[in-house]
């Protein structure tokens, strides 16, 4: 908007300016993309405030804080080395592997943080926050299953970008929009803050499901069962930690995953020997 405000004031060629359709497209679904984003992420708050009072808003802000400052240390910068080796020639024959395998090592990798913070939040809240956020502890303990579910994520923006489809992740931000308002407006009353983290936890849920439908639906790239027993596990995890121990759940969930052999040795092995054999290329 700014530029066409000030186009008059620039040297335009006289033969106007052209767009390629690609840079357009591109452009738009980036814009898209940050209107779905912070309608996700404020639709919370602005409800909290208008059917609660201030302090929920407060404990909300307080209990998701540190699960979003891991997500942007830790998995988002993860998104540019994947979309390089997603659009390379040489890499269209690995994609599918690198997602399919990537995609089960990353959430169990990201399933023992979120494990470790539901543990630990109680500490965490009082350490960072202080005694007047305790009720933030709860919200914490639900909201760090967010950091498990965006595990299942990693590759959603490095792989569509690649293929020229940017508007694939735009549809999933606002289809999880619609669910984050519908259940904020459902679990809030009864909630409050805690019912503002469990509408999110739907909400990526719901993302979650049709973005696997559409990957092997669409683009023949199944996640591995296994991926999927995770989510399984990690429930469980959860269930334990709520019901015997807090301290168990993590040990729980790292256990049963080797047992059942659903993340092992060589897992890890043949990831780096894709990522290697991309390089050598």
């Amino acid at each position: 908007m700014t530029f066409w405000i000030l186009k008059k004031y620039l040297a335009v060629p006289r033969n106007g300016l052209s767009i390629e359709k690609t840079v357009l497209t591109f452009s738009l679904s980036m814009a898209l993309g940050s209107v779905a984003y912070l309608l996700t992420q404020t639709v919370d708050v602005i409800l909290l405030r208008a059917m609660m009072d201030a302090k929920e808003v407060g404990y909300y802000s307080a209990g998701i804080r540190i699960p979003k400052l891991i997500q942007g240390m830790l998995l988002t910068p993860l998104q540019i080395p994947f979309l390089y080796y997603f659009s390379h020639p040489d890499s269209k024959k690995i994609t599918r592997q690198i997602i399919e395998f990537g995609t089960k090592i990353i959430a169990f990798a990201t399933g023992i943080g979120s494990l470790l913070l539901f543990t630990f939040a109680d500490k965490i809240v009082l350490i960072v926050f202080g005694a007047p956020f305790e009720n933030s502890i709860n919200v914490l303990r639900i909201f760090s299953a967010h950091f498990f579910l965006l595990g299942f994520f990693t590759f959603v923006g490095p792989f569509f970008l690649s293929i020229k489809k940017p508007l694939v992740p735009v549809f999933l931000g606002l289809l999880g929009f619609a669910v984050n308002l519908i259940f904020d407006l459902i679990l809030i009353p009864y909630w409050g803050a805690a019912g503002a983290a469990l509408a999110g936890i739907i909400c990526i849920l719901a993302e979650m499901f049709v973005y696997l439908a559409l990957m092997e639906k669409k683009y023949s790239i199944r996640i591995s069962p296994k991926s999927l027993c995770l989510l399984i596990l990690f429930g469980l995890s959860i269930l334990v930690g709520m019901k015997v121990s807090v301290f168990l759940s993590m040990p729980v969930f790292v256990a049963a995953c080797l047992a059942l052999k659903i993340v092992d040795i060589e897992d890890l092995k043949k990831m780096a020997a894709l990522i290697k054999e991309k390089k050598a290329r």
